[in-house]
């Protein structure tokens, strides 16, 4: 009843036997029936303005959402995305527990104007609902007009033929992988493997890029660091963790790109018609940066083991983190800020 705005309302709205029986509840202690009626005759209006417009209330209110994103109720938005979890589960036959990215950035040890960087990604509690083989466990992509050197394992025991998987921090009996290059792009596919939860695991990988990015631009160029999502996952979980020697001063902000029409041109932050609504914020998580979390056992360590791998040490970087249930897919979360000008 104090709500300004009529879209705020809609989700509130009661149905048609609970609006009479507040109609009825008002008449039986003296209201007039001719508001009564008219309250009634203003609900029926209503209903056929939203059949008309978008088939239902739930359809209104949907259209609402997607034409209002800044408008939506978080509880809401979760409930819708984990409907579509559960759907794309079924249809893909496969889901996560957790998806993880985490991207470290510091400087070049050899060279001022460029960044070097260390990415994790993988996915913890993954498991097949049928017998899914080919699905692309990791894909890489580095944006960018100069030519990128190439990368890195993490885990020293890991070759240039096999995926770069962190054996101290995946599960011990994996089913088998096998990776290629698609163009740009890096792809750890699946093989045959068992389904269900006796058979789910935790896959991590790992590598690192020197030279990867140049520290400057020019007015208006940002930095992008970008989480795959095209596996249904109940969580997404997105670190970037910045050097703090690095003159990348303003935190990060988030845009969340959907990928059903294809991938925009880059820079992606900037490809607003294909930005899909969140509510999800990002977050400071300290300098040094607060690495615990229950989502992802042994998250500290990990990230610890990757910067010291890297180079660097933990304890030299500031945080940001960004925490998704039921991400959508497929899409691409972002984490993005200026670069700094000369």
């Amino acid at each position: 009843m104090s709500a300004r705005d009529a879209c705020d309302v809609v989700q509130h709205l009661l149905g048609d036997a609970g609006l009479k029986l507040l109609v009825d509840a008002f008449v039986d202690e003296g209201a007039p029936a001719e508001i009564a009626q008219g309250v009634l005759r203003a609900a029926n209006d209503f209903d056929a303005m939203a059949e008309r417009h978008a088939g239902s209330r739930p359809g209104l209110e949907l259209l609402l959402a997607s034409m209002l994103p800044g408008r939506v109720d978080p509880a809401r938005l979760e409930s819708s995305q984990r409907l579509a979890f559960l759907g794309n589960s079924a249809v893909w036959g496969v889901q996560s527990r957790v998806r993880l990215v985490t991207h470290v950035v510091a400087p070049c040890s050899d060279d001022a104007e460029r960044v070097e960087i260390a990415i994790l990604s993988g996915h913890y509690g993954f498991k097949r609902l049928r017998p899914v083989t080919g699905w692309k466990l990791n894909t890489s992509t580095a944006w960018g007009g100069d030519a990128r050197p190439p990368s890195e394992p993490l885990d020293p025991s890991a070759t240039d033929e096999d995926p770069p998987l962190v054996r101290a921090f995946s599960s011990p009996d994996l089913p088998e992988m096998s990776m290629h290059t698609d163009g740009e792009r890096s792809v750890v596919e699946l093989g045959e493997g068992p389904v269900g939860n006796t058979a789910a695991f935790d896959a991590v990988f790992g590598w690192c890029v020197r030279g990867f990015a140049p520290v400057y631009g020019d007015e208006g160029d940002v930095a992008e660091h970008s989480s795959w999502c095209d596996t249904p996952a109940e969580l997404l979980h997105f670190d970037v963790l910045i050097h703090r020697s690095l003159p990348f001063t303003e935190a990060p902000r988030l845009a969340c790109v959907g990928l059903a029409q294809g991938l925009p041109t880059p820079p992606h932050s900037l490809a607003t018609s294909s930005h899909l609504p969140v509510t999800s914020r990002v977050q400071s998580i300290g300098a040094p940066p607060a690495l615990s979390t229950p989502d992802v056992p042994r998250y500290g360590e990990l990230v610890a083991y990757a910067c010291t791998r890297f180079g660097h040490d933990v304890g030299d970087f500031k945080g940001y983190r960004v925490v998704m249930r039921y991400p959508p897919v497929p899409a691409m979360p972002v984490l993005y800020y200026p670069l700094p000008r000369r």
